[in-house]
């Protein structure tokens, strides 16, 4: 690490893009923001990746103004800062945890468009799908898991999509998603006794 950060200090590219930053204000905002976001996240008990329980969480006045703040700066940010696709993977999650879907779904599709790693963009598609499925746009949020799994299936596959293909998501609620799937019939030379 000594060495790569000797490399860059010296690289002249990297000096200007800072200064710019600086003069912006942005580089110190970017870093602020990450912070405030990173400690909210771990006090709330959330994470990047969006899970149905985040619904539940509870936000008192404080938190909800630190993450309005937040999320009014991380509009400001351009679309080609290295840090672009987490942060607002990160705000994605956390509005998300307020009820502001409306809000956390803009986030999260401008990552799945703007993502620099299939990664990202699996996440950002899987969080789409947990969003979506609060709104009740069980269509849309199909069509999003189904990107996340076809992106990364061993990390986004809910089940064994392979022999149980998803069709339609039925419904949501207090006990999870239900998913209507097919089961093709087993083939005889597939069968073991």
């Amino acid at each position: 690490l000594f060495f790569l950060h000797e490399q860059l200090r010296k690289e002249p590219r990297v000096e200007s893009t800072l200064a710019a930053l600086q003069r912006q204000g942005l580089w110190h905002d970017v870093h602020e923001i990450k912070e405030t976001l990173k400690q909210l996240m771990t006090r709330l008990d959330l994470s990047s990746q969006i899970k149905a329980r985040d619904e539940l969480t509870y936000h008192n006045n404080d938190s909800l103004k630190i993450i309005s703040e937040a999320a009014t700066k991380l509009k400001q940010l351009p679309q080609n800062h290295p840090q672009y696709s987490q942060l607002f993977i990160m705000g994605g999650s956390v509005l998300s945890s307020t009820g502001a879907l409306p809000e956390a779904e803009n986030l999260l599709v401008q990552v799945k468009k703007m993502a620099p790693n299939d990664s990202d963009r699996a996440l950002a598609a899987f969080n789409l799908f947990q969003v979506r499925v609060r709104s009740g746009d069980f269509k849309q949020a199909l069509t999003a898991l189904q990107e996340a799994i076809s992106i990364e299936p061993q990390r986004f596959s809910l089940h064994d999509v392979e022999k149980y293909p998803i069709k339609q998501i039925l419904g949501a609620g207090g006990m999870g998603c239900v998913f209507l799937c097919s089961n093709p019939p087993a083939s005889l030379y597939s069968l073991r006794f």
